[in-house]
């Protein structure tokens, strides 16, 4: 065991250097976190309350002191603030690298509980050791702590130095280490930089313990993202080696991907994409509490595969339990969604011409004529007029005859059948000219169906529920309508699924997100062009997209800054409508003809016309053929 004046020197520097480190870069009020770990000598306890005594005089910080066995009791008491800094306390034991590590892992781990991802507060390791720390201890270390994504970190040791009072001199050295300075060691820990040294408590070089490690020059470093296609935010495209032996999915279009591109220029760094964990219940990701497992592009951003996460993610609370969520740039929320009233068929013209009143009172008076002009031609004299009109037969069928703008085998003698006769004659004229307007105008445009028009609505309706598995949440409170929607919901297998369906069916509604829904509202179209999918009135739930990241990492407030500044610029803004606008432009190809300024009538158009004209003609032959019939048959044999 060391001699106790030699703790008693060491301990006074490192107190000294410590306690001057938290004056300079913890802010007065923010909680400060003393850990200290199990240690096989007295001199761990004995530094610790030397160190807590000095910090407690100065009555700037709340203290917080954690232990191994006490850091559960902690987090159950301890109401989380941000911007805490730590202070960890190690002893370098005999039983060498591995137990420092796991002890240092632990300690972290229990802060970690306390508060997840704390990208502001500093970090300050004090490793108690009898001369023994190289800087390749240092360098497992600082990687140990790397993998909690602890960046603003300072490791301080106490060493001896030359002198010729005493033997006993010590003096502290500050270590920190830069990630991102070249394109091959991005994030390992290669080198231990000495930023300062100490001597009771005075900085040799005065330089700055933590200064900003993430700069807008990152040497190309990949910017890990994890993705799937989403709509018009992400779109999914392949590339093909040159050898044509392998494809590979990459993403080059999209909102959210012109983001993230424009994000990694801006830092210098290489767009790079990772494949998911599958999920299979939530789209985004499944949860398993039970082990501690997410999958989806919310685990990968949770456990650090990826450096961000993004497919029009919802910034919500449940989330943010696991990760970080930036700025939103886009609002969306969800909506149902019903198929657009469709063309009513066309066989239809004839009837919908004119209203059922209408023609009604057609009926009634082409009857009110042929009794009138009965009537005068059988009075006074009946034998003045022609036979076909003392006929009431004969008369309907002169009427009928003129109302078709067909010509009368006879015309009538008397003066007031021939009235009447000009005046069904103008009258008809003129019932032609509308009517054949109507039917013109809407043979081409035949009109629309009724549609379902709002929630209420559809859900009188007999339209299936469809949707994907993951918009489940969103009617699982225990209301009258929600209990209803799911007592009828359908499952479906994906977004495009439960689309396709409801476009080109039509016996189904789904529920949709914004931006997706601006996707399939030009995949899903007629043959106008027009959309298949219509959004009802009242919106579901409403959210804004972000990105997610891992908590506690360094990169999440630089890229924070760059959203804020593209949305300030309204870049983001301006990019949705160009993708937007290029996505029509794929689909409906300009013409560079001169625009039609006519309407071409096609046999689409044409068919109902057709097809009274043919039931025209055979029941004109029909009859035809009757009467010969009926002449043969009163021929005398």
């Amino acid at each position: 065991m060391a001699h106790p004046n030699v703790f008693t020197a060491k301990h006074r520097q490192l107190v000294r250097c410590t306690v001057n480190v938290a004056s300079r870069y913890v802010s007065t009020g923010h909680p400060l976190v003393v850990s200290s770990s199990a240690g096989n000598t007295e001199e761990l306890p004995s530094f610790s309350s030397d160190l807590l005594a000095e910090l407690h005089a100065f009555e700037r910080w709340p203290l917080y002191t954690v232990h191994e066995k006490a850091a559960r009791n902690l987090e159950r008491g301890y109401a989380a603030r941000k911007y805490t800094s730590y202070i960890i306390i190690a002893q370098v034991c005999r039983l060498g690298v591995s137990a420092l590590l796991k002890r240092i892992s632990t300690q972290v781990q229990f802060l970690q509980e306390i508060e997840a991802g704390n990208p502001k507060g500093v970090f300050l390791v004090i490793l108690l050791n009898d001369g023994r720390v190289d800087k390749e201890l240092l360098r497992e270390v600082l990687a140990s702590l790397w993998q909690w994504k602890i960046l603003d970190v300072i490791v301080m040791i106490a060493v001896k130095r030359q002198s010729f009072v005493t033997d006993n001199d010590t003096q502290v050295n500050l270590f920190s280490w830069f990630p991102f300075q070249s394109p091959n060691r991005c994030t390992q820990v290669t080198d231990v930089v000495l930023m300062d040294q100490c001597n009771y408590g005075a900085f040799l070089k005065n330089a700055d313990l933590f200064p900003k490690k993430i700069t807008r020059n990152l040497n190309r470093c990949p910017l890990t993202a994890s993705t799937i296609s989403w709509g018009d935010l992400v779109i999914v495209s392949t590339e093909t080696s040159s050898d044509g032996a392998e494809t590979k999915v990459t993403y080059k279009d999209g909102l959210e991907v012109t983001l993230y591109n424009t994000i990694a220029e801006t830092f210098n760094m290489t767009a790079a994409f990772i494949v998911p964990i599958p999920s299979y219940g939530n789209i985004w990701g499944d949860y398993f509490p039970v082990n501690n497992t997410y999958t989806g592009v919310i685990g990968d951003a949770k456990f650090g595969r990826s450096n961000v996460s993004f497919c029009g993610l919802p910034k919500n609370f449940f989330f943010e339990l696991h990760i970080d969520s930036t700025h939103s740039y886009v609002e969306s929320g969800f909506n149902w969604y019903v198929q657009c009233a469709r063309p009513r068929p066309r066989w239809q013209v004839f009837v919908r011409t004119f209203t059922f009143s209408v023609w009604a009172v057609l009926i009634l008076a082409f009857f009110a004529f042929a009794i009138m002009m009965w009537f005068l031609a059988k009075f006074p004299d009946e034998r003045q007029e022609d036979a076909k009109y003392r006929s009431f037969f004969g008369t309907f069928e002169a009427l009928f005859a003129v109302f078709l703008n067909v010509g009368v085998s006879r015309m009538p003698l008397t003066l007031s059948v021939r009235t009447f006769f000009c005046l069904w004659v103008w009258s008809c004229f003129a019932l032609t000219i509308v009517f054949e307007t109507y039917f013109t105008s809407l043979l081409v445009d035949p009109g629309l169906e009724k549609q379902v028009s709002d929630v209420e609505e559809l859900l009188a309706s007999d339209l299936v529920l469809t949707f994907d598995n993951g918009y489940v949440p969103l009617f699982e409170d225990m209301e009258e309508r929600e209990t209803l929607i799911m007592s009828r919901w359908v499952s479906c297998a994906g977004f495009e699924a439960c689309s396709r369906r409801t476009a080109t069916i039509g016996d189904a509604a789904t529920v949709l997100d914004f931006q997706t829904f601006d996707y399939y509202k030009h995949k899903f179209v007629d043959n106008n062009g027009e959309s298949l999918l219509c959004r009802l009135p009242g919106k579901i739930s409403g959210y804004f997209i972000t990105m997610f990241m891992q908590k506690g990492n360094p990169l999440f407030q630089p890229v924070n800054d760059v959203i804020l500044h593209m949305m300030e610029a309204g870049l983001v803004d301006f990019w949705w409508s160009v993708i937007v606008e290029r996505l029509k432009l794929r689909r409906y190809q300009e013409s560079e003809e001169a625009p039609i300024t006519y309407f071409v009538f096609s046999m689409s158009h044409l068919y109902v016309a057709f097809t009274f004209l043919a039931l025209g003609y055979g029941l004109s032959v029909s009859i035809f053929i009757l009467e010969l019939l009926s002449r043969v048959a009163r021929v005398p044999k």
